[in-house]
C-alpha cells in the first residue's frame, strides 16, 4: 500500500483527477463544505471487536503462568512488617490449604480463559445499506408476509431520501437519511409498536447515503474522511473508501493511507462471497450521457484484496470488451454456476447500453445485447433464481426514463451470451440524474418459495412484484405507497428470518410493509 498521507499537498495524482472533474464540479464543492459542517467522522472511533478477547487471554495467561507451579502468585508489600512468629505461622500454609488456593486460582485461570473464549465467539456486526446487501445486490434475505402483511406509516421531520433497515434487538431497525442531512431511526418489533433511536452521529452530507452499523444500542453510521456522495465499506477494523480527491483510501488503526487508485467521487464499494472488493475506477468524461447525478463515467472495474488489517492490493482491472464505459456507481458480485462474477452496465457510443457479466480476473463470461441506439441505458438491478423452475436470472430495467421495461436474462456460458428471456413493460427503476440506484429488491417477499423482483410503477405511487412464469414475467401483487416514493427500496431481514420492505415518501413519510 501506498503509505502516502491523505492530508498530503499537490499529489499530482489529485491535480490530474481535479484536472477531470466534470462541469458541475461546483456543486460536489458545496456538497464537500456541507459535509465538513457536519458532526467529524466517528470512523477513528469504531468499536475494536478483538482488543476485549485480547485482554482476557492476555490476563488469563499471566494467571495461569503464576499457578503452573502449584504455588499462589506472588504479591509486593507497600511497607516491610518485622517478622514475628503469628506472622511465620501463617506464612507457612499447610498442603491442605496450598491444594485450596492452587484449585481456586487455577479455577480463576479457567474462568478467565473461558471468557476469553466468549467473547472471541461475540458475533459480527449487522450492516444495513441502501442496497440491501455488501455485494452490491439488490436482494433482502428471509421471506416476507407480503401482501398480505399491512403497512404501517412513520411520520418524519422533513422529506427522506434514503432509507436503510438492519437487523436490531428483536426486529429491525429503520434509518432514514432527509434532504436536509438530518438522520432519524426508529425500532420495530413484530409485531410490537415503534420506539424511536438514537444514532451516530446525527447528520450526514445532504444526499450521501447511510451505512448502519448494529452492534448493540445506539446504532452507528460507518463515515470516514471520504467523498460526501458515498460511504466506505468495513472489512474487518479497517474501511476502505473514496476521497474527495477521488483516490481510494484505506483507513486501519486511526491511519488514512492513499492507494494511488483513482475512483468514481460517488463509487459504491462492494464485497464479494469470497472477500474481494470492487469498485468503479478510471473515472472519465468521454461517454457523455449525464443521468446518473454528474457525467463521470469507469473506464474499469478495480477488483482488490483488502485485509482486515488494512493491507490493499489490486488484484485485477476489468476493462469494457466493448471499448466504452461502464455506466454504474456500484459493481454486483453475484454466483451462478459455482462461480463468482460481476454483473454491470456497459456502455458505447452509438450503440447504447447492454448487461454483462464479467469473471473477476477481467475475462467477459457473458453479455447481452446492446441497444442499439446511442445513449440508451439500460440499469442491472438484481441477480438470483428468478426462473420459472429456480434458474438462475439477471434483472434490468431497460430506459427507466423512456419506456420503462423490465428484463429477465439467462446466461448461456458456452456462447458467451445474455439472452432476454421475459419482459414486464411499465415499470421502472431511476429517476432521471439521480444518484439513487437502489430502487428495487429481490426474493421470497411473499414467503411462497419463489423469488420476486418488487419495482415501483412510472408514477412511483406503487410497488409491483413481478414474478417469473413459463410464460414469461408477471405482476402478481402489488404494494399501493399511498403517496410518491422518494427514496431507495430498503429492506430489513429479522432474527427470525422475517424479511421487511420500506420507501420514504415526499410528503414526509416512512412506509414499512413487514
Amino acid at each position: 500500500m501506498n503509505a502516502m498521507s491523505m492530508n498530503s499537498g499537490a499529489d499530482p495524482r489529485t491535480a490530474k483527477k481535479e484536472a477531470a472533474l466534470p462541469a458541475n464540479a461546483k456543486e460536489r464543492e458545496a456538497r464537500a463544505r456541507s459535509a465538513k459542517a457536519s458532526p467529524p467522522p466517528r470512523s477513528a472511533m469504531r468499536r475494536p471487536r478483538h482488543f476485549a478477547t485480547m485482554l482476557a487471554i492476555f490476563f488469563a495467561f499471566l494467571l495461569a503462568s503464576a499457578c503452573s507451579n502449584g504455588e499462589p502468585p506472588e504479591t509486593t508489600e507497600a511497607t516491610e512488617t518485622p517478622p514475628s512468629s503469628e506472622t511465620t505461622e501463617r506464612s507457612e500454609p499447610t498442603e491442605e490449604a496450598t491444594a485450596e488456593v492452587t484449585d481456586e486460582t487455577t479455577g480463576a485461570a479457567m474462568e478467565s480463559t473461558e471468557s476469553a473464549d466468549a467473547v472471541s465467539e461475540a458475533p459480527e456486526p449487522d450492516f444495513g445499506f441502501t442496497h440491501g446487501q455488501s455485494s452490491g445486490n439488490l436482494v433482502v434475505g428471509g421471506e416476507g408476509g407480503m401482501p398480505l402483511s399491512g403497512a404501517v406509516d412513520v411520520p418524519l421531520g422533513g422529506e427522506p431520501v434514503w432509507v436503510a433497515g438492519v437487523p436490531f434487538r428483536e426486529g429491525v431497525a429503520w434509518v432514514v437519511a432527509l434532504a436536509s442531512g438530518s438522520v432519524e431511526d426508529f425500532y420495530m418489533e413484530m409485531p410490537g409498536g415503534i420506539e424511536p433511536l438514537d444514532i451516530e452521529p446525527g447528520r450526514l452530507a445532504p444526499g450521501a447515503p447511510p451505512l448502519v452499523e448494529s452492534l448493540g444500542d445506539p446504532l452507528e453510521l460507518v463515515v470516514g474522511p471520504g467523498s460526501p456522495l458515498t460511504h466506505p465499506l468495513p472489512v474487518g477494523d479497517s474501511l476502505v473508501g473514496v476521497a474527495e480527491s477521488g483516490e481510494v483510501f484505506v483507513e486501519s488503526e486511526g491511519e488514512v493511507a492513499g492507494t494511488g487508485v483513482a475512483a468514481l467521487p460517488d463509487a459504491r464499494f462492494t464485497r464479494s462471497p469470497s472477500g474481494s472488493v470492487a469498485f468503479l475506477s478510471e473515472p472519465t468524461e468521454r461517454y457523455a450521457h449525464d443521468v446518473l447525478g454528474d457525467g463521470v463515467e469507469a473506464e474499469a472495474i478495480s477488483v482488490a484484496d483488502v485485509a482486515e488489517d488494512g493491507d490493499f492490493e489490486v488484484r485485477s482491472r476489468i476493462i469494457p470488451e466493448s471499448g466504452g464505459v461502464f455506466e454504474e456507481v456500484s459493481a454486483m458480485w453475484v454466483e451462478a454456476e459455482g462461480e463468482e462474477f460481476i454483473a454491470v452496465s456497459e456502455s458505447a457510443d452509438g450503440v447504447g447500453t447492454r448487461v454483462a457479466l464479467y469473471s473477476p480476473d477481467g475475462t467477459l463470461a457473458a453479455a447481452g445485447p446492446f441497444m442499439g441506439e446511442p445513449l440508451k441505458w439500460r440499469h442491472v438491478l438484481a441477480a438470483g433464481p428468478f426462473g420459472a423452475g429456480g434458474e438462475f436470472e439477471v434483472a434490468a430495467a431497460r430506459t427507466p426514463h423512456l419506456e420503462s421495461v423490465v428484463e429477465f436474462y439467462r446466461p448461456n456460458f458456452e456462447t458467451g451470451t445474455l439472452d432476454i428471456v421475459a419482459e414486464a413493460p411499465g415499470y421502472t427503476s431511476h429517476r432521471l440524474d439521480s444518484r439513487n440506484l437502489d430502487t428495487a429488491r429481490a426474493g421470497d417477499m411473499d414467503g411462497d418459495g419463489r423469488w420476486e423482483l418488487l419495482v415501483p410503477d412510472r408514477s412511483y405511487t406503487e410497488l409491483a412484484a413481478i414474478r417469473r412464469s413459463e410464460a414469461g414475467a408477471e405482476v402478481a401483487w402489488t404494494l399501493p405507497a399511498e403517496g410518491e416514493i422518494s427514496t431507495n427500496i430498503a429492506s430489513a431481514t429479522d432474527e427470525g428470518g422475517r424479511a421487511s420492505i420500506a420507501v420514504g415518501r415526499s410528503d414526509g413519510m416512512l412506509r414499512v410493509w413487514r
